[in-house]
């Protein structure tokens, strides 16, 4: 059965709350998490334009995470890059597979992609302009091998037009066996913790990787005999009775909110964690010191 909690329910639910401390507990204890992501954790940067969003308080604990040597591997339906401007880097080919824990199930709105070389391009203001001319920018990697076949006397090859990053509904994603490697690599890496994040667990893909990563972290308690709720799914609707014995619960509520409470569990619990030695390196600046103030306001009782 999946234990259902509300991040709304009061003080007089002490049972509930005991639970949301002892998932708080999983996160700082767990050494490999593992987290998918949906729509609902970009819902408070989205009111504005994508192009001045700013990463939310979950894409910034995903980067806490990281930082601390606790994440294995972000996979995101979103297209927003706010992963990215959150700090973490995005695996986009084989290359960046064991050095970069973010992965964009959907791509990235902010990039190109070439249609003959899949060539991945930075997207800029020339390119929207292009674009708004309804003209298709040609692929900087095409043309420069043209262009190098040509000096050589060489018949010139195609060059590719560049599109979206982005992948449509019922398309085949281009790095798709890039993305089945990594799964198995990450799977074979024993994560010890699921995190889902605003996400209606709807799509077909993104439910066998949720099932697939499920069940190695719940093999991984059992080996260890770790008897914690391992697998957990925040999002403000309950997941459907398809997801019973493997999601171990349901936090109801904002993910934003969530995150907050765990930090300022973590930052209470075990404040050697959060220590900021600024002064070791003589760093003195207003921005060092607001580091400081704010890893000691998370340490402070929360309010429930």
């Amino acid at each position: 059965m999946i234990i259902s909690l509300d991040l709304n329910d009061g003080p007089a639910d002490g049972s509930a709350a005991r639970q949301l401390d002892d998932i708080s507990a999983c996160v700082w204890k767990s050494k490999r998490i593992v987290v998918v992501t949906g729509a609902g954790v970009s819902c408070s940067a989205l009111k504005k334009s994508i192009d001045v969003s700013e990463p939310t308080p979950t894409h910034l604990f995903l980067k806490r995470l990281d930082s601390k040597h606790k994440l294995l591997r972000v996979y995101t339906q979103n297209i927003d890059g706010l992963e990215e401007r959150a700090g973490l880097a995005i695996a986009t080919g084989p290359e960046g597979r064991q050095k970069q824990p973010h992965r964009s199930a959907h791509g990235d709105i902010h990039h190109l992609r070439c249609v003959l070389c899949s060539g991945d391009i930075v997207c800029s203001v020339e390119h929207i302009e292009l674009f708004q001319a309804g003209l298709a920018p040609p692929c900087p990697d095409c043309t420069q091998r043209s262009e190098a076949r040509t000096a050589r006397s060489s018949r010139a090859t195609t060059i590719g037009n560049l599109r979206p990053a982005v992948v449509l509904y019922n398309e085949p994603h281009p790095h798709g066996d890039f993305i089945a490697a990594i799964q198995a690599s990450d799977i074979r890496k024993k994560p010890d913790m699921l995190l889902i994040m605003g996400t209606s667990l709807k799509v077909h893909g993104l439910k066998k990787l949720v099932k697939d990563l499920a069940n190695a972290v719940h093999m991984q308690a059992a080996n260890t005999k770790r008897r914690t709720l391992c697998v957990v799914f925040v999002n403000r609707t309950p997941p459907g009775k398809e997801w019973e014995g493997i999601i171990d619960c349901h936090v109801s509520g904002d993910s934003d909110k969530w995150v907050s409470l765990v930090e300022q569990d973590w930052a209470k619990r075990r404040p050697a964690d959060w220590q900021v030695q600024a002064r070791l390196d003589n760093d003195n600046s207003p921005a060092a010191l607001r580091v400081v103030k704010d890893m000691r306001q998370r340490a402070l009782p929360r309010k429930v």
